[in-house]
């Protein structure tokens, strides 16, 4: 019988375990270890005095195939809620202020998320070479699945 062990029990590794023992198919073991009480890692919901508080990614856009498979694979669709028009408000809570992430570009420079430094980075992306000194400066690269190499902002 084969086993394997997969750490973590955050989304990666609980759709890794789901695929694993799909593959299996009943003639191995798959042992999942988690070090927090709940799996699930940072996604986490919790309620207090009448507001739901999402910790983590909460929804993803209905474009990507193989996350819709996986969450019909898994039994997870008929749990799925369209988005209600009151989500389309978002907060984050930044050095303990509740700010609300504007709908349109105005709205979100003025809400104090970013610094005048991060809004002019943010407009200077386009202009800035691939490759650029922040990598280097870390002595590491990203590669995308093909190979080849990435830029992180």
């Amino acid at each position: 019988m084969q086993r394997l062990v997969i750490v973590g029990g955050g989304v990666s590794g609980l759709s890794a375990a789901w695929a694993a023992r799909k593959a299996l198919d009943g003639a191995g073991e798959v042992l999942v270890l988690e070090r927090a009480a709940q799996p699930g890692g940072r996604s986490a919901r919790s309620a207090a005095t009448g507001f739901v508080v999402e910790a983590g990614p909460t929804s993803y856009l209905d474009d990507s195939l193989p996350l819709d498979r996986l969450i019909r694979d898994i039994g997870l669709e008929p749990g799925m809620l369209p988005a209600s028009r009151a989500s389309a408000r978002r907060f984050l809570v930044l050095d303990g202020k509740l700010r609300e992430l504007g709908p349109t570009p105005g709205k979100f420079f003025s809400s104090g998320i970013l610094s005048a430094g991060g809004i002019l980075r943010l407009f200077a992306e386009p202009f800035v070479p691939r490759g650029g000194t922040s990598a280097r400066r870390c002595g590491s690269s990203a590669r995308d699945a093909s190979g080849r190499r990435r830029r992180i902002a």
